[in-house]
């Protein structure tokens, strides 16, 4: 979007955001569908399971007592007599037995009796009348092994189930059968009153027939073609998901049925249509309104935008603003409080710039003049030289061996002063400050005592020349006068993370905190005059040299001494960077 104007890119912006929430909508609806397709399934998992272990668990019942109904002892010699006249007798005793398993077992419609020649007694005790017409076409289904055998009888549903029956005795002989009619409702919990109506039920056969269900398919009925490929077969379970329907079979292991669970995606999800139109339309009016408050706030950020874009044209033309002021909002108005804190800040920062050129050139010119003071101390050095060297011959020839030494160490400070780089190692430094304390010695005998506490390490650190002879005369002049007792001056280096440490410090008379703070703030603001020295030269030059950073702290008590630390950069002597300065 470069080279675009705001409000374009605002457009693109808010229709960037439609697109995105309507997919986010739909990725919410999806996400929404797939979790309650999945609590669907398990609740349909849930509804075929109980249904699978009330009719097993019933089922098993009725195996139990059938098979005592088939030990009994009056069905066994019922079956088993060929006379009439025992028949008679026995079919008081045979009917109070079938009316006893009838109240025990609810939902037992009819037992009916197979002899082993074939002939049939149907049920003789009241309350139901079993067709025998209908059972022998179940007897036949059961000898063949199957578990059970479904008869439609009155558009009515029954499952006969079939127990051998033998002789009693030592030699097991098979006399005949029975077999128990039980009304299908009762055996399969009776799915037709189940309060769902969007979940079709049903309960099949081996031969994929309906027992019973909550559908307006009629028992007897074969499953439809379009459910069938949702039973488990051989699994025990299976659970499918498809753009049609829930599903969910699952295998009633003893009887060897099934349990299908169905429901429509259709009747399902018709309501969650409804709720996705509303979503859609209630999102379709909360973008509008976003649209339009976005659209409005964009043109006056573009008003905005536009003021603020023509005052930097016009500081850019050079001409002379006010401050700007926008007040569109909270961020605009500070945005305007910074822009022109900015420009204030500039204006100041360019006079100081112009301030800083002009000490650079007042910097330049004190250079050159003091280039041209250096010049003019080394006219005809050797002629000093000589001067020196004939006082030097004469306080020989004289005897006087003050004179010579005197002007031995003399000669060598000028020479030490004249020649060479204005940087030196602390070995250099620390000897011309021997020979001007020899000097000093023999002006003041026996007055003071010098000690140095400096590693052999630390003597090839970079240092000006001339740091500490200044520093030791002050001691002499200033801090020994009318000092009384014996005068020391010890003078230490020491590092310090990356700096060098020189103390001076001597047992003089020492300064009142008055003194020595007058003392510092000259040293901090050093007067710029080229002809002063001491202290003040110092602390100039070690910051001219390095930075503002370094320099000299000094610390006194009065009748105490005072003690002068020079802080340098702890920097190696380089030769070869040196030697061009000879």
């Amino acid at each position: 979007m470069k080279n675009r104007t705001l409000r374009f890119q605002m457009m693109i912006v808010l229709f960037t955001m439609l697109i995105i929430m309507v997919v986010f909508g739909r990725v919410i609806y999806g996400v929404f569908e797939k979790q309650y397709s999945a609590r669907l399934l398990e609740m349909s998992t849930d509804v075929a399971e109980q249904y699978a272990h009330d009719i097993n668990t019933r089922y098993m019942a009725y195996q139990e007592a059938l098979e005592s109904f088939a030990y009994d002892s009056t069905v066994n010699r019922f079956l088993s007599t060929d006379s009439d006249y025992e028949k008679l007798t026995l079919i008081q005793s045979y009917d109070n037995l079938q009316l006893a398993y009838k109240k025990m077992n609810p939902g037992l419609y009819g037992i009916v009796l197979l002899k082993k020649d074939g002939t049939i007694f149907s049920d003789t005790s009241g309350g139901s009348s079993v067709n025998v017409a209908s059972t022998a076409p179940a007897f036949d289904e059961l000898q063949r092994g199957m578990c059970s055998a479904l008869i439609i009888e009155s558009e009515k549903a029954y499952i006969a189930i079939m127990r051998d029956v033998y002789q009693s005795g030592e030699i097991r002989k098979k006399v005949g059968g029975c077999m128990f009619v039980i009304t299908a409702r009762m055996l399969t919990n009776n799915p037709e009153t189940a309060d769902s109506e969007a979940r079709e039920i049903f309960i099949i056969d081996e031969n994929l027939r309906i027992i019973s269900g909550n559908t307006h398919i009629a028992a007897g009925s074969l499953l439809p073609e379009n459910y069938r490929q949702y039973l488990s077969g051989d699994s025990l379970q299976s659970q499918s998901i498809d753009n049609d329907y829930i599903a969910v079979s699952r295998t009633i292991s003893s009887p060897g049925w099934m349990v299908l669970c169905i429901t429509p995606r259709s009747v399902v999800f018709s309501e969650l249509n409804g709720i996705k139109y509303t979503t859609y339309i209630l999102i379709l009016c909360m973008l509008l309104l976003v649209s339009a408050i976005y659209l409005l706030q964009g043109i006056r950020l573009s008003k905005a935008f536009s003021l603020f874009t023509e005052h930097i044209d016009a500081i850019a033309e050079g001409r002379d603003v006010a401050p700007i002021k926008l007040h569109s909002s909270a961020e605009f108005h500070r945005l305007a409080k910074a822009f022109n804190r900015m420009m204030k800040q500039l204006e100041t920062l360019n006079a100081n710039n112009l301030e800083y050129h002009e000490r650079i050139l007042m910097q330049d010119i004190e250079n050159k003049q003091s280039q041209l003071l250096a010049l003019q101390t080394q006219i005809n050095p050797h002629f000093l030289y000589n001067t020196l060297e004939c006082i030097n011959s004469a306080g020989a020839i004289c005897g006087s061996r003050e004179v010579e030494e005197m002007t031995t160490a003399l000669a060598y400070l000028f020479r030490y002063a004249c020649k060479g780089s204005h940087i030196v190692r602390l070995q250099d430094e620390l000897n011309s400050l021997q020979y001007y304390l020899s000097i000093q010695e023999i002006r003041f005998p026996e007055h003071f005592s010098v000690s140095y506490d400096i590693p052999a390490n630390l003597m090839n650190c970079s240092v000006l020349k001339f740091l500490l002879q200044p520093i030791v005369e002050n001691s002499i002049q200033h801090g020994f006068h009318e000092c009384e007792g014996h005068r020391r001056i010890c003078i230490s280096a020491a590092l310090e993370a990356q700096d060098l440490l020189i103390s001076i410090v001597d047992n003089g008379t020492g300064m009142s905190e008055i003194e020595l703070m007058q003392l510092q703030e000259r040293l901090d603001s050093p007067n710029k005059d080229l002809d002063r020295v001491g202290l003040n030269n110092i602390q100039r030059r070690i910051r001219l040299y390095y930075s503002d950073v370094y320099g000299l702290q000094i610390k006194s008590r009065a009748g105490e001494g005072t003690s002068v630390i020079a802080r340098l950069p702890a920097v190696e002597f380089d030769y070869e960077r040196e030697k061009i300065h000879v």
